[in-house]
């Protein structure tokens, strides 16, 4: 395979469920089994809820499938604070998204222009060589807005 891509989705998503349901009709018409397209779904959604939570609109996610691995990409207009993965105690209820994105993925961040991004990239072993491309922008209806983190 020549690492082009082989179809391309770009649309708005109001909602992270909304992007799961994205992922896992794209996920599946590339050929990632049942495992893989729930790690892929855990780690686009984990990526964008932060990007919601912690950062400024317009987020947008990413998700390119290829050969041997899929790469997410969640940018967000908000340069400072880069994401700073943290230690959490037994009770917490918030503060592990990044420690479960990065047992899945390799996972960096940075700046580029006047934008903040999240990078993860996971390595897939495949079966098929259909590869897909979809970006989307996140627009909750307010921040922060619980329903559009809500399953």
């Amino acid at each position: 395979m020549d690492g082009s891509v082989n179809s391309c989705a770009t649309s708005p998503v109001l909602t992270v469920s909304a992007l799961r349901a994205e992922i896992e009709l794209i996920a599946t018409r590339a050929g990632l089994d049942a495992d893989q397209r729930g790690d892929l779904a855990l780690v686009v959604s984990e990526l964008a809820t932060n990007g919601l939570v912690h950062g400024r609109d317009p987020v947008m996610v990413s998700v390119e499938i290829t050969t041997d691995a899929v790469v997410v990409l969640v940018w967000d207009s908000m340069v400072v604070p880069l994401p700073d993965p943290r230690t959490f105690g037994r009770g917490d209820e918030t503060g592990r998204g990044l420690a479960i994105v990065g047992q899945l993925a390799n996972v960096s961040w940075g700046l580029a222009g006047d934008r903040k991004y999240v990078r993860a990239v996971m390595p897939i072993p495949r079966r098929t060589w259909v590869e897909m491309f979809i970006a989307v922008e996140l627009r909750p209806l307010a921040r922060p807005h619980k329903e559009a983190l809500a399953s």
